[in-house]
């Protein structure tokens, strides 16, 4: 998924699973995510095993239903990300995507970086579509 905006961007990417042949269902299921921020002159890329593969379907979930998400923050196990619902203005969907842990970027200066979006329907449909690529790409496994 990649979100642009006012020479911001944020971009999420699945890149592969942490534990490939693992035998554990719940090791078998953490993703190896890349992370992409732009902000102004300022970039930021980092790889870091923080989502599982279900949490992909719960990101799905919660941009689908903008702008009524059942909880307005949609978090995970790992607490490296946060996505926030603020509201709506003018047809726009006010996102906050907070970044903590392993992908603040450098020059943050609190535990956590937040970056505020302003996205439009289209760009949420996108978003979505995107998110399913990357869950067809590395689904839950299972057995």
């Amino acid at each position: 998924m990649r979100i642009n905006q006012n020479q911001k961007q944020f971009q999420l990417e699945v890149v592969g699973y942490q534990y490939p042949y693992a035998e554990d269902k719940y090791d078998r299921n953490w993703l190896r995510v890349k992370v992409h921020v732009v902000e102004g002159e300022k970039k930021y890329e980092t790889v870091d095993p923080f989502l599982l593969a279900e949490d992909i379907s719960h990101m799905i979930e919660w941009f689908q239903v903008l702008p009524n998400p059942t909880y307005t923050e949609l978090d995970f196990i790992e607490p490296n990300l946060c996505f926030a619902y603020v509201g709506e203005k003018g047809g726009l969907f006010e996102i906050d995507i907070q970044l903590t842990l392993e992908i603040t970027p450098p020059w943050a200066t609190n535990d956590t970086h937040v970056m505020k979006f302003f996205i439009t329907e289209i760009e949420r449909e996108e978003i979505v579509r995107s998110l399913h690529r990357q869950g067809e790409k590395f689904p839950e496994r299972t057995e």
